[in-house]
């Protein structure tokens, strides 16, 4: 994981994943 924010709240987290498995 590159070019992420220092800090993500999990629910930010998750929903970034699902749009890149998305």
């Amino acid at each position: 994981m590159s070019g992420t924010k220092p800090y993500m709240a999990p629910e930010v987290f998750m929903c970034a994943l699902e749009e890149i498995g998305e």
